[in-house]
């Protein structure tokens, strides 16, 4: 149980470990990685605060994150970053302010969203799902805007949104709202994407990408600036 402002950086690298707000808790990295998590390991975050780190939080090398109710912000990095086949599962999550990608999944590492997700006002990516990683949404509900490109599925990643309660709204980002590019491919199946307000494109799906609307998926896009 974590009280008030912490100092990273913190390494988890043998055990699993839950760490959980008892009051206003707030991990700080210091310029630092804030929570870096190494191997087959898990680390849970409850009501946490993880900020000013390099990347608040790293996972490699089959790490496993569970966050609830927590907020990953104002990073000079990543707000999370998976890579070498890590994986994180979120709920009620923000991934806002941070210098480059709220979420980024790298090297066959997966995404697992339930509830609410945010992730707004990053520096390039508000979520960037790349290197045959996935992305799967369910019961959730995932905001992505302020950003200069807000989701990207790209170089054979995959995404699913796998019910009809499940909603993106990827809006007013500098330029795409949503990008699939480079063989990777997203399924829709009877939940709602909504892209409006883009200063580029709403919707993107370049390079042997592709998107599949099924079981009444449905697409909303409008008020972009070219298409």
């Amino acid at each position: 149980l974590l009280t008030g402002t912490c100092s990273g950086p913190i390494v988890i690298n043998r055990k699993n470990i839950t760490l959980q707000s008892n009051t206003a808790a707030m991990i700080e990295g210091t310029g630092k990685d804030t929570i870096t998590v190494t191997g087959p390991v898990r680390l849970s975050l409850k009501g946490i605060v993880v900020k000013r780190g390099n990347n608040g939080i790293n996972a490699t090398a089959g790490a496993q994150l569970v966050l609830t109710n927590t907020q990953v912000v104002s990073n000079s990095a990543m707000g999370i970053l998976l890579t070498g086949a890590s994986s994180a599962t979120l709920s009620a999550v923000a991934t806002n302010s941070n210098g480059v990608n709220g979420l980024d999944a790298e090297g066959s590492s997966s995404v697992v969203v339930n509830g609410a997700y945010q992730s707004n006002n990053n520096g390039v990516f508000g979520v960037n799902i790349n290197g045959s990683s996935s992305f799967t949404l369910s019961q959730s509900q995932v905001s992505v805007s302020g950003n200069i490109l807000g989701i990207q599925i790209g170089t054979s990643a995959s995404a699913f949104i796998s019910d009809p309660a499940t909603s993106i709204n990827a809006s007013n980002n500098a330029t795409t709202g949503l990008t699939i590019v480079s063989g990777a491919h997203m399924v829709d199946f009877g939940g709602t994407i909504t892209t409006t307000g883009n200063g580029i494109h709403g919707v993107s799906v370049d390079s042997k990408a592709g998107l599949d609307l099924d079981a009444a998926g449905t697409l909303n896009s409008s008020h972009n600036a070219q298409d």
